[in-house]
């Protein structure tokens, strides 16, 4: 917007035949109005201030808004063997939610078929199934100690998801309560990005094969309960 000018006298006198009384009559009119204006060489610039101070205003509440909204969680996708199932994890902070572990147990080396197995701890409200929600089979047994291990796997291709135990057998649980509590141990494997997730301890130590070294960097508990 061009700034607000009066033309010369005469110009304006040419222009539309105003007398010198007119002239002089809006001349103190425009003074009158533009001494209430904020110091500036354009009048018209009092819009863009306003739209200035209106902008930072929302700027300033969006900011406030955004800074009270819940953080983004961390997202971990997975799925099995075949990919009919698919899940995600979703955490507040990785590094405190989250804890990947070896373990030596027969029972982890029997169901993984492996020297030990790895799963990643995880609270269960973490988890979620996104596709093949009706591929899920579950198997419980007797994990040798008196507990029952709950474990789902796809029926499919067979891959393992995730497993915790459940205390004991349907009509023990009420007297026995979950060893895993709020919290499930998927199987590291079915990440798609595994090493996000690394390890941080192993678990029965005194079970690990002679021929495998120990993994350095983390904690080593010889037993569960250490």
């Amino acid at each position: 917007m061009p700034p607000l000018r009066l033309p010369p006298t005469a110009a304006l006198s040419a222009a539309t035949a105003i007398s010198r009384p007119a002239l002089a009559t809006a001349t103190r009119r425009l003074t009158s109005i533009t001494s209430h204006l904020p110091p500036t060489r354009d009048p018209s610039a009092i819009f863009w201030n306003t739209a200035s101070n209106f902008s930072r205003r929302t700027y300033t509440a969006t900011v406030a808004q955004l800074s009270e909204a819940e953080p983004a969680k961390m997202k971990f996708p997975g799925g099995c063997y075949c990919t009919k199932i698919r899940y995600e994890i979703s955490l507040d902070d990785a590094d405190k939610d989250a804890r990947t572990s070896l373990c030596h147990c027969q029972n982890c080396k029997k169901f993984t078929g492996g020297p030990f197995g790895v799963t990643t701890k995880i609270p269960k409200s973490a988890w979620k199934v996104t596709q093949g929600d009706d591929l899920v089979k579950v198997h419980e047994a007797d994990n040798g100690s008196g507990t029952i291990l709950h474990r789902e796997f796809c029926s499919e291709c067979g891959s393992g998801l995730l497993e915790y135990g459940v205390g004991g057998f349907p009509w023990q649980r009420a007297e026995m309560p979950a060893n895993a509590g709020d919290f499930v141990y998927v199987f590291y494997g079915t990440l798609d990005k595994p090493t996000d997730l690394p390890p941080k301890g192993e678990f029965f130590c005194s079970r690990r094969d002679n021929w495998m070294p120990e993994v350095p960097g983390i904690f080593h508990k010889q037993k569960i309960k250490e």
